[in-house]
Order: structure tokens, then sequence, then C-alpha cells
């Protein structure tokens, strides 16, 4: 459609100019300017219009080292994003009746459980609890990840504070649904009771009912990443700018940290959302889905 591109083309001109007008900051600088002062080696872009990609576009390199070029095509680590995709494929789980929000996640669970204390006897931690980080842990993590040459733990010696992990324990401190406390451990424990009541690989399970379905095709929650599509993720890179030690690091921790994506990919999931939000249905949710997904539990 020439009128789509040459607008598209107006668009990406009006990113990669300075902004008028100069209002703060870095407004005066082109964008190459504003990756030079602030050390970026690479940066990709996905801008969504009308529930299409309306245009994508990278820049700079994915490696200083190898002077490699990031593509549209290249895979970032996404980090916590992580989280809101594994929060969509519960909410498909319970769309489709194989898993209830709102029970005791306990009954989902084989390999760990939430301790059983007065503080959760009145109400037990649920998914949507976990989900919305108001289970009452008290981890507050962001996970950093670990080495690809390093030993690497198990989601319940993750759970445990046990070696090699390198977090504490993922503790419950108060009832469900009374504050709201980041806890990537919650997600952690999400994903253990994902692939307890699955019986899949978390991987395997999450490209089922969600990455498939939305044709994220350059993306995967596999970790370490397949040696296939190593060479298409970006480096890591220091914040002057530098390459790290590792070229990456791999986080057993996958709905909390785990996805290898691109911005195409992920505006796939936000145009699915907007899509059944809009109804009748996206590709994944149902009207009524999208509502329960984009829904607060009232606190926090």
């Amino acid at each position: 459609r020439p009128l789509a591109q040459t607008d598209a083309a107006a668009f990406i001109a009006r990113i990669e100019a300075p902004q008028v007008p100069d209002r703060q900051g870095f407004d005066g600088l082109t964008l190459a300017q504003v990756m030079t002062r602030l050390n970026v080696p690479g940066v990709s872009i996905a801008v969504i219009r009308d529930f299409e990609v309306h245009w994508a576009k990278a820049y700079g390199v994915a490696d200083v080292m190898t002077g490699r070029r990031v593509e549209t095509s290249t895979r970032f680590q996404a980090a916590s994003i992580s989280k809101p995709i594994t929060a969509l494929a519960a909410v498909r789980l319970a769309q489709d009746h194989t898993l209830d929000l709102d029970a005791d996640v306990n009954t989902m669970l084989t390999s760990w459980k939430v301790p059983e204390t007065d503080l959760t006897r009145g109400h037990p931690v649920t998914p949507r609890a976990l989900f919305s980080h108001t289970s009452g842990a008290d981890d507050g993590f962001g996970f950093p990840g670990y080495d690809p040459a390093l030993p690497r733990p198990t989601l319940v010696q993750i759970l445990n504070g046990e070696a090699p992990s390198n977090v504490g324990a993922v503790r419950f401190v108060r009832p469900p649904f009374t504050a709201f406390k980041y806890s990537g451990g919650g997600l952690t424990l999400m994903q253990l009771a994902l692939t307890d009541r699955t019986g899949q690989d978390f991987a395997a399970f999450m490209h089922a009912t969600v990455l498939g379905p939305l044709r994220m095709t350059s993306s995967s929650f596999a970790q370490p990443p397949p040696p296939d599509v190593a060479d298409q993720l970006a480096r890591a890179h220091n914040g002057q700018g530098r390459a790290m030690d590792a070229v990456w690091h791999v986080y057993p921790e996958q709905a909390a940290a785990g996805l290898g994506t691109t911005p195409t990919d992920l505006a796939r999931v936000l145009i699915e959302v907007q899509s059944a939000l809009r109804g009748p249905a996206g590709r994944v949710l149902s009207r009524a889905s999208a509502k329960d997904l984009t829904s607060p539990v009232g606190v926090g």
C-alpha cells in the first residue's frame, strides 16, 4: 500500500529527528545522538497503528565486539515483560476451564507448597494474587540471571533460597490481597504451578498457548536459548555501552524473566489484548478474558 508506506516513512522521519518544540533534556537531539549520549549500542522499535504493526526499524549494533547490526528480527531479553505474557497464558487456561484463577494455588502444585499459616487460612494464595503481586509474598525480586557457564538452580531451589540460587527464599508475610509488593518469586511459583498442572515444559506450554497462536515466530521462553536462535540474540552490554563478560544470562525463572523476543512480536501481544477488548474476541482471548486480564484486583 504505497500511501501507508509513505505515511510510515513520515512517522519514522519524525522519530529519528530532533523533537520540536524542544521541551526537555534530549528533545533537541536526533535518535542517533541520543543513543550516543546514553551509550546505547542498539535499539529496535515497532509501532502499532489501528490494530496493526505500522512499521518496525532497527538501529545500531547488537554486539559491539563483532559489529553485528541490530535487525528487526534481533531478539532481546524481555525481562519482566515475561510476566504479563505468562499471565495471558494463565487467563487462557481459565477461559478453557482448566485453571481457576481464584483457587488455592496449592491445589495445582505437586512439587512445592505455600506454607499454611494463620495468614492464609482466611484466604488462600491464588493465581490472581500471585499475578497481581498481592499474594503476601515478600521477596521483592528482580532476578539477575546466571552466567551460562555456571550451575543453575531448580525452581524449588529458587523458592527455598537454596544454592546455587542467587536470590533469597520466597516467604509469605501478610494475608493475600491486603497490600501490593512486587514479587518475582510469586511469578516463579506460578511457573511451577503451570508446569505441575499441565505436565508440560514451560517453554513448550507458552509456545502452544500464546506464542504460536499469536504468530510470534521470533520469540521463545526456552532457557538457555537453543543454539539455532542464540546468534539472533542481542549481546549484553553495560551502562557504558561495553560488552559484558557473559554474552547474556540464563533465566530458569522463565515466567518472570525468560522471554526472548522482538518489538514486532511484542506488538502482536498488545494487538491481541486490544482486539479482544474491542471484541468480540482475539486469537487467544475472549473479550471477557481480556477484561479479566486487565482488571485491577483492588489493592495497590
